[in-house]
């Protein structure tokens, strides 16, 4: 074997030993499920963080709006005026709560929603504006004096959780490719959705948009808009459960999908085992060619890729000449191999010219369960050139004398039980220094290029031609040189023997 071949036989070896390995098809299917939780939960988050995102936008919006509106009323401290500006802010239902504060933090006016602060004073045993004066206070003071510092203390933030410290990732890794975007408002607008309890736990109740007002340059106050996060956290909890749900249904379906598909896959593998296995103990019950004497014999198989077609060849030296059969069962498969080492078997146990011989494979295969007609060819060359044989239609043999190419005279004949016929009488002569040739495969009923045995005659003796070419090396470069071209033969044996008489 040749270092090429060695080494497409380990790796055959290593891929079926793979293919095989419970380990790697559990590493396929945890990688395959992981790569579906992945890429649902990561559908999941972001459309949670669009929900978050449009109550983002509508606090920048608000903020942004009454930050130029209210410019005026808030320097001079006209709370009625204000409060006109901000009457139809509490028609959004998820307003919860509106204050506007001096610099230093005094208010100058503020509303709650009645039924938010209603349900919140129950929750909780404050009202809003008692339950976070100090975060109102800390981040009013922070969007006044230091906003840039307050946008990087909230994004520091741990209060967040599992879809806020997705989004927060994958924002930075994005920045890390393109240019991040611009602070809204002119940097002077936050949103602060990253508050907690008083016991430290994430707050999720309420979040607030929060901007510094300014004019002529000058920061006159601040706004505060809060938002109840009732809707939106209860639309939240219903995409979650329906990420789980995607999740648990597409999971599942791979696991089913993995686990049906290696059963398959292993009982494809078995298969592929039991016909490699035929395959090997027909090639092992190949005859071995003839090249000693004035008649040389020489076969070729080249074996289908995947199935078993049971194609076998075999030859004898007798007394007065040689003889070579070729023998192709109907259709594919294990028992096609079995019929064919069973007709070798009672071949070799036979004596008689090749009608005869062909009539004893015939009824011999009839005893075999599964049994199929077997296309078979018998011919025999005696030592003056006489030609005698018997073919089922497949097979066809050339005579080549120089550049001359004639087939061998067939004659029909009466069928013989398990022979696949009609059955044809071979007669003829084979002159000295010329080849008799035979090439054979089912091209019937296949679409692409079929075996064309008078191009194979041809070419075997344009190679037997030449100097130190021997039969056999002729032959099996036939073999190759036809399974090249033969394109309708990719999933049949292609067969090529040949005599020479020196």
């Amino acid at each position: 074997m040749d270092q090429q071949s060695l080494k497409q036989s380990r790796f055959a070896r290593l891929g079926d030993r793979l293919a095989r390995s419970s380990r790697v098809f559990m590493l396929g299917v945890v990688i395959a499920c992981g790569i579906e939780v992945l890429v649902d939960w990561n559908a999941t988050l972001t459309e949670i963080n669009v929900l978050r995102d449009r109550m983002r936008e509508r606090g920048y919006n608000y903020v942004g709006i009454l930050a130029k509106s209210t410019e005026t009323p808030l320097a001079s401290g006209q709370a009625d005026a204000i409060a006109t500006l901000t009457g139809g802010l509490f028609d959004d239902e998820d307003v919860a709560f509106v204050r506007f504060t001096r610099p230093d933090g005094s208010i100058v006016w503020e509303r709650t929603n009645d039924k938010f602060e209603a349900r919140f004073v129950a929750e909780r045993g404050q009202t809003l504006r008692d339950y976070y004066a100090s975060q109102l206070t800390r981040d009013v003071d922070g969007i006044i004096r230091d906003p840039d510092g307050l946008r990087q203390r909230m994004g520091a933030s741990r209060y967040r959780d599992f879809a806020q410290r997705w989004n927060d990732a994958l924002d930075t890794l994005v920045a890390r490719f393109s240019t991040p975007k611009p602070p809204r408002a002119g940097g002077l607008a936050l949103y602060q959705d990253r508050l907690r309890t008083p016991d430290k736990q994430r707050d999720d109740a309420l979040t607030y948009a929060l901007s510094a007002v300014r004019k002529d340059g000058q920061t006159i106050g601040a706004i505060v808009v809060a938002f109840s996060m009732e809707r939106t956290n209860a639309a939240i909890r219903v995409k979650y459960l329906k990420g789980l749900g995607m999740v648990v249904f597409f999971v599942g379906l791979i696991l089913v999908q993995n686990v049906m598909s290696r059963r398959d896959k292993l009982r494809l593998l078995d298969l592929e085992a039991r016909y490699a296995a035929a395959k090997e103990k027909l090639r092992a019950a190949f005859s071995q060619p003839l090249l000693e004497g004035p008649l040389r014999v020489a076969g070729a198989i080249d074996q289908a890729t995947g199935k078993v077609d049971g194609m076998a060849w075999e030859t004898e030296r007798h007394d007065d000449g040689v003889s070579l059969t070729v023998i192709d069962p109907d259709g594919d498969g294990i028992d096609a191999a079995a019929v064919a080492l069973h007709a070798l078997r009672t071949l070799r146990a036979t004596t008689g010219r090749p009608l005869e011989e062909a009539r004893a494979v015939g009824t011999a295969i009839l005893d075999i369960p599964l049994t199929r007609p077997l296309g078979i060819l018998i011919v025999r060359v005696d030592r003056d050139g006489t030609i005698d044989g018997v073919a089922s239609p497949f097979a066809d043999l050339r005579v080549l004398e120089g550049a001359a190419a004639r087939p061998v005279e067939r004659t029909p004949i009466s069928d013989e039980q398990g022979l696949i016929g009609p059955l044809a009488r071979l007669s003829g002569h084979l002159p000295e220094g010329a080849l008799m040739v035979g090439a054979f495969g089912h091209a019937a009923g296949r679409r692409g290029r079929p075996l064309d045995v008078d191009e194979v005659a041809s070419f075997v003796s344009r190679a037997h031609g030449v100097e130190g070419t021997g039969l056999d090396v002729a032959v099996r470069d036939a073999v190759t040189w036809a399974r090249g071209r033969a394109t309708a033969l990719a999933e049949s044996d292609v067969a090529i023997v040949a005599i020479a008489r020196d």
